[in-house]
Parts: C-alpha cells; sequence; structure tokens
C-alpha cells in the first residue's frame, strides 16, 4: 500500500513545512511541471489534503518563488510543447500541440477543483509576475496576497490561448462581467495597486521579507474559529457546484 505523503516533505519542486497552525507549500521551480507533471501534482494534492485532514492546521499557505509565474517561465514552457518539426501545416505537430494543451489544462484545471473544496482557509502567496492560468487559478484561494511589484497578465493572446486556469469563470465573479470582459479581450495587464482596489488580491506587501510578512497576517487569520471558517465555506460553496459546468464548455471548445 502506497503510503500518504506528510510534512515535512521536499523533492525537487516542492517543499513543504508546517509551522504551527499553518501548512505551507512552496513551489521552487518550474511550477508547468509541478503542476502538469501528473505525478508531481499528485504530490501536490496529496500534501494540500493532509493538511487540510490535520487536525492542527488551520490553514494552507501556497508559495512560489517570484519568477515561478512569469511571462519567460510561461513562454519558455510553451515553447517546450510546439510542435517538433515547427511546419503549422503538418497534422501530427497540431495534434502534438493539441494534445499537450489539453494535458496541461486538465491537470491544472484539477489542482483547481482540489483549492475550491478545500474545506480550510487557502491563501496564495503571489510575489512576482503572474500570467493568465495561474492569475486564474489564484482566484480560487479564499485570500491573495501581493507583493507591490506583482503584476498580473493577460497575455494568453499572444501564445494563441483561450485564457486558462479557468480565468474567464473566476473573473466576472469578482468583477462583473463587463470589467472582465475589457480585461480579458484586451489582454492589459493588472499591477498590485489596481488589483488591490479591484478585490482581486486582498493585500499588498513589501518585497522585503515578503514571505514573513505574509505568513504573520495568515497567523492572524488561524485565530478565526475554525468550525465557523468550515461552515462559512461550505454555505458558499456555490462555485464548487458550478465550475463542472464550465469545465465541461471549456473541454468542448478544446477538442
Amino acid at each position: 500500500m502506497k503510503q500518504a505523503l506528510c510534512f515535512p516533505y521536499e523533492d525537487e519542486l516542492i517543499e513543504a513545512s508546517q509551522q504551527e497552525s499553518l501548512a505551507l507549500i512552496t513551489i521552487k521551480c518550474d511550477v508547468y511541471s509541478a503542476i502538469t507533471s501528473l505525478a508531481e501534482s499528485g504530490r501536490l494534492l496529496a500534501l494540500m489534503r493532509a493538511a487540510e485532514i490535520d487536525p492542527q492546521t488551520k490553514a494552507l499557505v501556497l508559495n512560489s518563488n517570484p519568477e515561478c509565474f512569469s511571462r519567460e517561465e510561461f513562454d519558455n514552457f510553451f515553447d517546450q510543447i510546439r510542435p517538433l518539426s515547427g511546419r503549422q501545416d503538418c497534422r501530427q505537430d497540431e495534434a502534438h500541440l493539441k494534445n499537450e494543451r489539453m494535458r496541461y489544462a486538465n491537470l491544472l484545471n484539477r489542482f483547481i477543483v482540489h483549492l475550491l473544496a478545500f474545506r480550510k482557509i487557502s491563501v496564495a502567496l503571489l510575489p512576482g509576475e503572474v500570467v493568465a492560468p495561474f492569475f486564474g487559478a489564484s482566484l480560487a484561494a479564499d485570500f491573495r496576497m501581493a507583493g507591490s511589484e506583482m503584476v498580473f497578465l493577460t497575455n494568453h493572446s499572444e501564445n494563441i490561448l483561450h485564457p486558462g486556469g479557468a480565468l474567464p469563470f473566476f473573473l466576472p465573479r469578482y468583477l462583473g462581467p463587463g470589467r472582465a470582459t475589457e480585461i480579458l479581450l484586451t489582454g492589459r495587464s493588472i499591477a498590485a495597486g489596481e488589483a488591490l482596489e479591484l478585490g482581486l488580491v486582498n493585500q499588498v506587501l513589501e518585497p522585503e521579507n515578503f514571505l514573513e510578512q505574509a505568513l504573520q497576517e495568515v497567523r492572524k487569520l488561524c485565530r478565526l474559529p475554525l468550525q465557523s471558517v468550515m461552515t462559512a465555506k461550505m454555505l458558499m460553496s456555490d462555485l464548487s457546484a458550478e465550475f463542472p459546468r464550465y469545465l465541461d464548455r471549456e473541454a468542448v471548445l478544446l477538442h
């Protein structure tokens, strides 16, 4: 029988530690492998589950190195999965790219499903650039804490992609359909200050000692009665119920 993962844990891509009543999971590098590798994403989800069932844990903090969600890393990932021969008219190449994009979307969506269903407090830390798929994924967390240099990028059209990470699902629920449409179609960026004004992040912290500041704020959240938090989240479960229908529509468009 396979042994369940537990805290502390570390491998080449992920590090997880228990700090009093919060569980901290950090993606150290190559976020696309951590999310889109079946084995590595399985470990990430197993660690999230371990935090959820641990009676001492009140909050899950998802952290990353500042460059993890950047435009450069995003472009590097898609350069790796582009057609092998580079011929746009080659059906085999097109099928390869389509399959890789679907695999990436499916595994990222699996992570979002688990984050939406997480019963305790979840916090996403965003220290640097955040491309569209992880912008969307971060909106599944209960709280987002950004560095002052953070910027949300909606540059999906540069790679002829739909806005992944369920961004079209979440963004209208935060901003309303009009503002969300403008951002999704024009692809403009959103700096940390504007993101705070729009309610897309809960706090903006200075880059010096960013992690320490963020964890201090999360410890304040951990003082909340856990049962009240869990009950409130269950009563606000409409997103979890609606999300599968969005995934069905996305799957049709990707095929």
